[in-house]
């Protein structure tokens, strides 16, 4: 999506802006109970309805965050730059956003760590889109698999179920790590997908 310059869209966008952030404030509660220890750089991978936890979580790590290529993205992406977020792209997960994969590619190539809602921006919820594993393929880096568990409110009517957590709620994370072969084929990167897909299910919050 090019640079919007619409008045009525730039308001939308601010009023989203506001929104979002104020629902998410309840971040600065957040009690984490463990550290996330993973190698840099990487790929990390959580699903969308769990993602406040983890880039709060991120905020000072300099890493790269893949938003929404719509009106919510850019609100959202507002928000986590007054967090201190500086590398933002748009996009969604599926190989098939090539300017986000590449733009993804090119920072993780200089060192850069990058988080990704394999199931966003639009579902199906939590089934993991094929850019992860085609990212740290071509970027030859491990993913981490990553799931915040806390207790929350669950917000059913949107597509994701997003789970905002209580205040002062307790957060442990969970997260294994995958390497995926420079080598690999496309029958063995699917399979990778798949065990990543089953692997983030296994560990994620209670529908």
């Amino acid at each position: 999506m090019k640079k919007e310059t619409r008045p009525s869209r730039l308001l939308l966008i601010e009023l989203i802006a506001i929104g979002i952030g104020a629902l998410f404030s309840v971040r600065k509660t957040l009690r984490y109970q463990n550290k996330l220890e993973v190698e840099h750089p990487c790929i990390i991978v959580g699903f969308h309805d769990e993602i406040l936890p983890t880039i709060d979580y991120l905020k000072e790590s300099d890493s790269v965050q893949m938003v929404a290529n719509s009106q919510i993205g850019f609100g959202l992406a507002k928000v986590l730059r007054s967090w201190g977020y500086q590398n933002i792209v748009h996009g969604s997960p599926g190989k098939s956003s090539k300017r986000a994969f590449l733009a993804l590619l090119r920072q993780i190539k200089q060192g850069k760590t990058a988080f990704i809602a394999p199931d966003g921006s639009r579902g199906p919820r939590h089934v993991i889109k094929d850019g992860a594993i085609f990212l740290a393929k071509q970027g030859k880096v491990p993913i981490y698999l990553i799931s915040p568990n806390y207790k929350g409110i669950r917000f059913r009517f949107l597509w994701d179920k997003f789970l905002l957590p209580f205040p002062f709620a307790k957060v442990t994370f969970r997260y294994q790590r995958l390497e995926v072969p420079p080598e690999a084929s496309r029958e063995e990167m699917e399979e990778l997908r798949l065990e990543a897909e089953k692997k983030m299910q296994e560990m994620c919050n209670p529908c």
